[in-house]
């Protein structure tokens, strides 16, 4: 089995958030496992591995892949219409001024030293445990250019554009529009009230690295048994949250802040005019 829709991003727009009200709908399958990024960092692995991930459906319409990575990478398109062409694509869009600044705190947690204009001028290779991710910051928020790579490869109708603004404020609401576009009943909506991946920093970052590495994610889902993945991946959240403490960023300064809208503002206006959604409080916060 194969997922039939993917949230392909963006990173730090609610996709931990989406990931687990999804997970409680009963005609949705997700593994057990957020951001699998086989169609990014792992494609080179083979298909059979991406296939074990989901070797625990059973039945469900609708099957999902949640990896807000596979946006910006311009590789990911072409690879996913080979091999999941009718499968629906979703992107969670947020303020790429807040989505930034939101980016470059979740990089502190895992333990960059770098100031954030160092970082906005050199982006780097991150240790995020599945290996190393380069991290441009300023480019995952350029949406309109990631978003027009996807649809060289699928149709406009497979392609569904949904904003953060709305699940923050309006989660019910935006659920429904999710459930709607990828075919699952609306009378079964997942409880919202939880919001999950606020900030944090490792207490250890050896641990926090080794919790996330490759190696371990792959023993789970290759050698224990499919009746015991529930109650493993229960283990790890624990694990992963004992070993983090929640940090509170401080508001993005005026010049940041100013900077980073002169980098947006041509390319909300492009998305605004690509996805055919108002964007406009985006230009004026």
């Amino acid at each position: 089995m194969l997922p039939n829709f993917v949230v392909v991003g963006a990173p730090k727009a609610g996709t931990t958030s989406l990931y687990n009200y999804l997970k409680g709908h009963p005609d949705i399958f997700l593994p057990h496992r957020k951001e699998i990024l086989f169609f990014d960092s792992s494609f080179h692995k083979g298909l059979p591995w991406y296939e074990k991930y989901f070797k625990h459906y059973r039945g469900e319409k609708a099957v999902g892949d949640i990896s807000p990575t596979y946006m910006s990478n311009p590789f990911v398109p072409k690879r996913m219409r080979r091999t999941i062409p009718e499968a629906r694509m979703i992107f969670i869009l947020r303020d790429p001024v807040e989505r930034a600044w939101s980016h470059y705190w979740d990089l502190v947690g895992w333990g960059t030293k770098a100031s954030f204009k160092e970082t906005l001028r050199a982006p780097g290779m991150y240790k995020r445990g599945h290996g190393y991710i380069e991290f441009d910051i300023l480019d995952f928020g350029l949406y309109s250019r990631h978003i027009k790579r996807f649809l060289d490869y699928f149709p406009a109708e497979q392609c569904g554009y949904f904003l953060y603004d709305d699940l923050r404020d309006r989660p019910q609401d935006f659920l429904k529009g999710i459930l709607r576009f990828i075919g699952v009943s609306e009378r079964e909506l997942p409880q919202t009230e939880r919001k999950y991946h606020t900030c944090r920093a490792n207490r250890s970052r050896f641990f926090g690295n080794l919790l996330v590495s490759e190696p371990i994610r792959d023993f789970t889902y290759s050698c224990v048994p499919s009746k015991l993945v529930p109650a493993c991946r229960g283990l790890y959240d624990r694990l992963l949250s004992l070993n983090t403490k929640k940090i509170k960023p401080p508001a993005i300064g005026g010049e940041d802040k100013i900077f980073l809208k002169e980098q947006y503002r041509d390319e909300i206006l492009s998305l605004q005019e690509l996805i055919r959604k108002d964007l406009s409080s985006w230009l004026q916060k």
